[in-house]
């Protein structure tokens, strides 16, 4: 009987830990600071919440073009204080930042302005590239797992307006590793993404 115990232990042992890891996982969230208005612009912040420690981001967001302008990008009230870069194209604004000191939970990574073009702009549209988009968690595994989208809606029996959650899960294989190394020379951190940065 003791014999037959050991053997389940050991198989929940090996089952188990790597569920654990596998756990490890970074949300970016999209919270709006005003609600969205035809003809006006409507300021939207970037977190990225994570239940370990990461050092670096890169967030390649997304909107639609035909709901939008782009207006500016403000890292100011970044918790990630290196900036590796910070663009803007047609229908995306990629950021990528990082941080000598491990960050965990919600963080502020960056913010952006857009401008409302007609009445099918939303901010529930707002994604990221799957495929060009990853946060470094300590141990150099990409754990971004998905976002959600914090809107501002008009109150309607209240004498305050509404925060409304959508919620946009990614598929991820847990546990693999990336090509992205933080290292720190000099007082300065270089953050390469397997040569996205130059």
């Amino acid at each position: 009987m003791k014999k037959l115990l050991s053997i389940v232990c050991s198989l929940m042992f090996l089952f188990f830990v790597p569920l654990a890891h596998a756990q490890d996982m970074a949300t970016v969230i999209f919270s709006a600071r005003n609600q969205v208005v035809v003809g006006r612009n409507v300021t939207v912040d970037v977190f990225i919440n994570s239940n370990t420690t990461i050092n670096a981001a890169q967030i390649t967001i997304t909107y639609p073009q035909n709901e939008f302008q782009f207006v500016s990008i403000d890292s100011k009230k970044s918790a990630f204080s290196i900036t590796a870069e910070e663009k803007s194209g047609l229908g995306i604004i990629k950021v990528a930042r990082g941080n000598i000191k491990a960050l965990k939970g919600r963080n502020n990574f960056t913010a952006f302005t857009l401008k409302a073009l007609n009445n099918s702009s939303s901010i529930s549209h707002l994604g990221y590239s799957v495929t060009d988009s990853l946060v470094m968690s300590y141990n150099n595994v990409n754990i971004l797992a998905g976002s959600m989208v914090q809107t501002v809606q008009p109150p309607t029996n209240t004498s305050y307006p509404l925060i409304q959650t959508t919620t946009n899960t990614t598929t991820r294989t847990s546990g693999t590793s990336t090509q992205g190394v933080v290292s720190v020379l000099s007082q300065a951190v270089k953050i390469f993404f397997n040569g996205l940065f130059k």
